[in-house]
């Protein structure tokens, strides 16, 4: 299974700059990109998208957002889906 990050930005020309230098392309302006955590650019764009909590704090906003959801929950740490926890009898 591959895990695929979506990002999306108001992209400065300091962030075309920073992710040109990860091998990332993108415009100034709405941009967006994919990185795939087995790409060998995942730690590097990992590092660059984390907020610390100053930042977020300190954000007049602040939008994460699923691009959609889909999938299924994984068997690892046994999240328990598999037991009857939900009551579908109506």
């Amino acid at each position: 299974m591959q895990i695929v990050h979506h990002f999306g930005l108001s992209a400065s020309e300091a962030d075309q700059r920073q992710l040109a230098a990860f091998g990332i392309r993108v415009h100034t302006g709405t941009a967006w990109f994919e990185v795939v955590e087995t790409d060998p650019s995942w730690p590097a764009v990992q590092r660059w998208a984390k907020f610390s909590t100053s930042e977020i704090a300190a954000a007049s906003w602040l939008a994460l957002t699923s691009e959609w959801h889909h999938g299924y929950p994984q068997p690892e740490d046994d999240f328990g889906y598999l037991q009857a926890t939900y009551d579908l009898t109506d």
